[in-house]
């Protein structure tokens, strides 16, 4: 299913699953500019597009307040039938190969190159060209080519082929272990790949009923059937030989402040990891992940149940290189360098002089934004 041919409003279905708004957690996307923009339609085509999916019971329009904003405005969330449905027309689609120009010349699945890329569907049907070549656009190069984990990337290859079947990512947010994530599942050719969001209201039932949905559709229909029958019990003590049946890596994004269910849902994964045989469990989470939401302890570290890597900031190297200031003030690098610590987000953001989302996604000050954003400009004498 290409570009052309795909509805509308099959568009809109999504691009509303990929901008991951949720009512603890509206995003842009989910506005009607918002829509308009990652479907690429007018905005006052959106009303009516949307009218139909609601009729449907696909998706709801709520009113929210968005971060940072003063009046509310109307948004479009996803009902639990329009997210089935989003994901099976993303899956179907992302079985498609494409050729890959601009990073290199060579041919993925758009799923490949969403996860390498780290772009929506919507984005890659919008840069392929009418002989199916995704054009890389130029921001997406520039970040592939700064962002230097070989150490990391080399651990995350020993680990696969170790007998470990848990790795956990530590970093602070910002730190890119999502990106770095994407990149190493980009070179894994033999294994399928089940990628979930975590939230803060997220629940094993979200957890059990996308993981057996993906095992149904791979002919592995046991946990459908267990998930259906409101069997959790058998569900739970079976689930690490069914996720080992279909040679995958499961990745679990945004591990933080989690409700105790989902905790104790990776403890027993992390107990478990040796039933896992060829398939592999990710977690990437928050260097901050309090200590109650800890699923694993240091013995089972000892015993090689779990793997942990914990991500740093980028080398003064890099870290220049992705600030785009070659010529910068020697003694003003090293200020932006301390205050960052390497942090490819806000260095990004510091490069772009994106004053206002550097605000919102860290704890800076106004005074230490205004001097960041001075310093990037210094150029040496």
């Amino acid at each position: 299913m290409t570009g052309e041919g795909m509805t509308v409003n099959e568009k809109i279905l999504l691009h509303l699953k990929d901008c991951r708004s949720s009512r603890e957690n509206l995003t842009p996307g989910a506005t009607q500019e918002g829509i308009a923009r990652g479907v690429d339609i007018r905005r006052s085509h959106v009303p009516r597009a949307v009218k139909k999916l609601i009729s449907e019971g696909n998706a709801e329009e709520i009113k929210g307040r968005l971060p940072g904003k003063a009046r509310k405005v109307k948004m479009y969330l996803l009902t639990e039938p329009g997210m089935r449905i989003a994901r099976e027309i993303s899956e179907e689609m992302e079985k498609e190969k494409v050729m890959i120009r601009g990073v290199e010349e060579t041919e993925m699945t758009i799923r490949e190159a969403r996860l390498a890329f780290e772009m929506t569907s919507l984005e890659i049907l919008r840069n392929l060209t009418p002989e199916g070549v995704l054009e890389i656009p130029e921001e997406v190069e520039e970040e592939i080519e700064f962002l230097d984990r070989k150490e990391e990337l080399s651990e995350m290859r020993d680990w696969v082929n170790q007998d470990t079947g848990l790795l956990v990512i530590y970093s602070p947010e910002g730190f890119g272990k999502t990106r770095m994530a994407r990149r190493f599942l980009k070179t894994l050719r033999k294994s399928d790949i089940y990628w979930e969001d975590l939230s803060e209201n997220h629940s094993t039932y979200e957890i059990f009923q996308g993981i057996s949905e993906y095992l149904a559709k791979r002919g592995r229909k046991r946990s459908s059937e267990l998930f259906e029958d409101g069997d959790i019990d058998g569900l739970l003590s079976s689930l690490p030989d069914e996720m080992a049946s279909v040679r995958s890596v499961y990745v679990f994004d945004n591990y933080f402040h989690l409700g105790e269910d989902i905790v104790d849902f990776f403890s027993y994964l992390a107990k478990s990891s040796k039933r896992l045989k060829n398939s592999r469990v990710l977690v990437l989470a928050r260097e901050a992940t309090p200590s109650y939401c800890r699923f694993y302890t240091k013995d089972s570290v000892e015993r090689e149940l779990v793997r942990e890597i914990h991500l740093r900031g980028l080398d003064e190297e890099n870290s220049k290189l992705l600030l785009g200031r070659p010529d910068i003030d020697e003694e003003s690098f090293r200020r932006v360098y301390l205050l960052t610590k390497g942090c490819p987000l806000y260095l990004k953001l510091i490069r772009d002089g994106d004053a206002e989302e550097l605000k919102r996604r860290s704890r800076f000050t106004n005074p230490e934004i205004k001097l960041l954003m001075f310093s990037r400009d210094v150029k040496a004498k």
